[in-house]
């Protein structure tokens, strides 16, 4: 069970067993993205006009605990759309909610919005 393994308490076994869940998942979404790469458009792909956000609105901290901080997140994607790719962007844990990417995306798809949930801006390293 994927959620009784989250509570692992920093056991090897239970680590190892999700580790083995998350390689699966991380499998079907490099094949995702690939068909997307794939399929082509005019001036490009399809993944060059599509974002795609995977990860998890928790995180399982230390020991297995769930916390909505400091979130493991991929953004692939959207380079037709302004998103710049190939870097690590690390946060403060404690003052950059996840809403601020959400709304980052909305507004690079043209969305015409000013927040969203919790948001306090936007990512501008994100677009450029």
């Amino acid at each position: 069970n994927h959620h009784e393994l989250s509570h692992h308490g920093g056991d090897a076994g239970m680590l190892k067993k999700l580790a083995e869940i998350d390689r699966f998942h991380v499998a079907r979404l490099a094949r995702f993205l690939n068909f997307l790469k794939a399929t082509k458009e005019s001036d490009g792909s399809m993944l060059d006009r599509t974002m795609v956000l995977f990860g998890s609105g928790m995180s399982s901290g230390k020991g297995g605990g769930h916390s909505p901080k400091n979130l493991p997140l991929i953004l692939a994607g959207g380079q037709q759309l302004g998103l710049r790719h190939g870097t690590h962007l690390p946060f403060d844990v404690d003052s950059t909610p996840l809403s601020n990417v959400l709304l980052t995306m909305l507004q690079t798809m043209d969305v015409e919005q000013e927040r969203f949930n919790d948001s306090t801006g936007t990512v501008s390293n994100l677009v450029g």
